[in-house]
């Protein structure tokens, strides 16, 4: 949402050591609404993956998926959320402001500033 992307996904892996490097057994992808917020991505991409894990599980055992090594230079880590995050710079685009607003919606919110004295 933050970075105006026009779809999220997820991905169910079959674990290794490393963090979040192991092989993919399958992918969904969900094309985001402008409308959404951090919160319904969320509710939204739970389903997807939930509703993904069990037909996963049962072609991974019986033997019809071929784990598939991932492309490491498609590969991100995205950091933990922290409170910071939801300050809104004004220099910034009307654009990414509203993005912002959605991406940190339920947490950590948005919020500003000002050195005005309390009315």
């Amino acid at each position: 949402i933050l970075n105006g992307d026009a779809t999220s996904g997820i991905t169910i892996i079959k674990m290794d050591e490393g963090l979040d490097t192991g092989p993919i057994l399958s992918q969904a992808s969900i094309k985001l609404e402008k409308t959404w917020t951090a919160g319904i991505l969320f509710s939204k991409i739970s389903t997807l993956g939930a509703n993904l894990l069990i037909p996963t599980l049962k072609k991974y055992i019986k033997g019809e998926i071929k784990p598939a090594p991932q492309n490491e230079s498609q590969a991100s880590y995205v950091g933990k959320v922290k409170k910071n995050n939801g300050k809104i710079n004004w220099s910034n685009s009307a654009k990414f402001i509203e993005r912002q607003t959605k991406a940190m919606n339920p947490w950590p919110g948005s919020y500003t500033k000002t050195n005005s004295p309390a009315g």
